[in-house]
């Protein structure tokens, strides 16, 4: 193989990678249905250290969209809708150039409302996460009085899904931890679904 084929399939792979990332960052942003500032300028500031994604559908898109919202310093509401409505049309979408999965999941079965208690309830960690890597989750639980887990049982408070979520999660490792909290739901359990958003808001830090 030429090292010019292998450069080629090489950029290939990056580009995959950095779609599928960038698929996940929009459905961790949109998971709890609501979007703000902060959310809005991680995003600007992932795309301008990944640029070679503004280049395709639908990154390019969402990267005009979020430098329209930013140019001017002040950030509304009606602008946040914008995005969000764009980033709810990307996630529903796929990236045929890149060959990554089309008819991606546009909602994760997350409880919006769900209250966080920490003293004596068992947390489960499952998908990538951005703001913290898994073992420092678990440290932070076990800090507040909870307890880690690495299985969705029965019993298990907390399911805690990663905003780096991949795109087709019901195939993955983290969507079988899913489906089994939904199922273990049926026959009785109360284990809440949150996002990684949800739970770096309840650790108040």
């Amino acid at each position: 193989m030429s090292d010019q084929v292998t450069e080629r399939l090489n950029h290939a792979r990056v580009m995959k990678r950095s779609c599928e990332s960038l698929i996940g960052i929009c459905v961790g942003i949109l998971a709890d249905t609501q979007l703000n500032e902060a959310e809005a300028r991680f995003l600007d500031l992932w795309l301008m250290e990944n640029r070679a994604i503004t280049k395709l559908s639908p990154g390019d898109a969402i990267f005009r969209k979020v430098s329209e919202i930013l140019a001017d310093g002040v950030v509304t509401e009606i602008e946040l809708e914008s995005l969000k409505s764009l980033l709810e049309i990307a996630v529903g979408g796929g990236f045929e150039a890149t060959g990554t999965a089309s008819n991606l999941p546009t909602q994760l079965p997350i409880d919006i409302d769900a209250s966080i208690e920490w003293i004596g309830r068992s947390f489960c960690f499952t998908g990538k996460f951005q703001a913290r890597n898994r073992k420092d989750c678990e440290q932070e639980v076990i800090r507040r009085g909870g307890s880690p887990s690495d299985n969705a049982v029965k019993s298990l408070d907390y399911l805690v899904i990663g905003s780096l979520v991949s795109p087709d999660w019901k195939n993955s490792t983290h969507g079988r931890k899913i489906e089994a909290v939904l199922a273990h739901r049926k026959h009785g359990a109360s284990t809440l679904i949150v996002s990684e958003k949800q739970w770096i808001q309840a650790l108040g830090i």
